[in-house]
């Protein structure tokens, strides 16, 4: 089942309805859905009202995100849960806007050498990463194929010398748009495809070892071609000790001053059809993200939302989730939908 955060849905279907919010709740392609692009173009992230608004920058209270400030009290807190790892954290700014949106205590690690990151992100990155989380949750040259082993190099103050140098473990474990480094920034490329299926099979099974009893581990990435054609769901449950608890539309806003970012490179990308994968372990019990205050976007709501917002009828006419499945002119968000889904 795929789910949103109430915030994201509040500010799509508040007049004066934010389109960047709906094309995270829709993700309508144009080529396949072009009477509601038509209607409603694509804008830029910067432009939801909540990327200017300052109260969601540490907590995010005033827009439902944060809640008690501890770790569990939101609703992100909850998908997380208290203690969590972010592997190839890009400028680290998501591990500052998961601490700072959930009160979790938050390992932050890349992949790069810090004076890597410190180059291309500037200082300020890696100085303010390690002033906020402390220089001892913030570890760099970390493999997320081989994770016991580097962040033990990278960070041997998590590993417990009495109980012969055990791993640490977390309730969550977390991986924003991996992919394989390309030059030029051409991430995620056709070519490289299996070499990212692949990678998320080895991330799969290296992160074991640090998942607690009742963790989820969650992948983030786009769901338009190539991204849909990785079959995440699948490279992470291929060896039998993941299953898929849902999906969650992804919102930058609710992990502020979270940018996403290609590779060594400053530049950031569209991510308005992300999704953030949550696993658990193939034990656990079925209906992990019920009954957390998410919202469940069935396809019967999207198909609503769809059809009110092409007739230039928003708020509650759209959120009440009551559409035509059926349409006789033109491929609409249902057929997008199914096309995404091959």
């Amino acid at each position: 089942p795929l789910y949103a955060h109430p915030s994201t849905r509040r500010c799509a279907l508040t007049p004066p309805f934010c389109t960047a919010c709906i094309y995270k709740l829709l993700k309508p392609d144009c080529a396949l859905d072009a009477a509601f692009t038509a209607a409603h173009p694509n804008q830029r992230p910067e432009t939801c009202p909540r990327s200017a608004d300052k109260s969601s920058a540490v907590g995010g209270r005033a827009l439902g995100v944060g809640g008690s400030g501890e770790a569990g009290g939101s609703i992100m807190g909850k998908v997380f849960g208290g203690r969590v790892l972010c592997v190839g954290d890009g400028d680290l700014s998501f591990a500052l806007g998961l601490s700072r949106a959930t009160g979790a205590a938050v390992v932050a690690t890349s992949y790069e050498a810090r004076d890597t990151l410190a180059r291309v992100y500037g200082p300020g990155c890696v100085e303010g990463c390690e002033g906020e989380l402390g220089g001892g949750n913030v570890g760099y040259e970390v493999d997320a194929v081989d994770l016991v082993r580097t962040l033990r190099k990278a960070l041997p103050g998590l590993f417990d010398d009495r109980n012969g140098r055990a791993p640490p473990t977390f309730d969550a474990v977390v991986w924003n748009f991996p992919c394989t480094a390309e030059e030029d920034g051409q991430d995620g490329q056709n070519s490289e495809m299996e070499r990212n299926k692949a990678l998320l099979r080895s991330f799969s099974a290296s992160l074991l070892p640090l998942l607690s009893p009742g963790g989820r581990v969650v992948v983030t990435h786009k769901t338009k071609p190539p991204y849909n054609h990785w079959s995440v769901v699948e490279q992470l449950e291929a060896a039998g000790n993941l299953k898929c608890a849902g999906r969650v539309c992804f919102d930058r806003c609710l992990f502020k001053p979270y940018k996403n970012r290609k590779a060594l490179d400053k530049k950031s990308f569209s991510c308005h059809d992300a999704e953030m994968y949550v696993f658990e372990k193939s034990t656990a019990p079925p209906g992990g993200l019920e009954n957390l205050g998410l919202v469940k976007m069935t396809d019967e709501v999207v198909i609503g939302m769809r059809d009110a917002f092409v007739r230039g009828k928003g708020g509650a006419e759209a959120g009440n989730g009551k559409g035509k499945k059926k349409r006789k002119k033109g491929r609409s968000l249902q057929s997008a939908q199914k096309h995404a889904r091959r």
